[in-house]
């Protein structure tokens, strides 16, 4: 059983690696999938594990894009002075 996996573990990191996807996400498309034993949804057999990891590698491209927005800038929406004169009344 072990061996299997093993196998099949080299079998995706050489996908990935053809596709021009990163080792890293090979090891992780595998773990998550080992780990779940290979089911789809949690339920369903996986039938093509190809097409699952072509669909794998698009939505972690949407995630790199998505993650990567601009920083939203601190705004002062107050408006105040900051040299405030104590000694006048309100």
């Amino acid at each position: 059983f072990k061996l299997e996996a093993i196998a099949k573990e080299k079998l995706i990191l050489e996908f990935f690696k053809k596709e021009n996807y990163p080792e890293l996400e090979a090891k992780k498309f595998f773990n998550h999938y080992q780990g779940i034993g290979w089911k789809v949804g949690g339920k369903t057999k996986m039938v093509d594990w190809q097409a699952t990891a072509r669909s794998w590698m698009l939505k972690a491209q949407e995630m790199k894009i998505n993650t990567f927005s601009p920083p939203v800038q601190n705004r002062d929406n107050l408006h105040t002075t900051k040299n405030k004169n104590y000694n006048e009344p309100l």
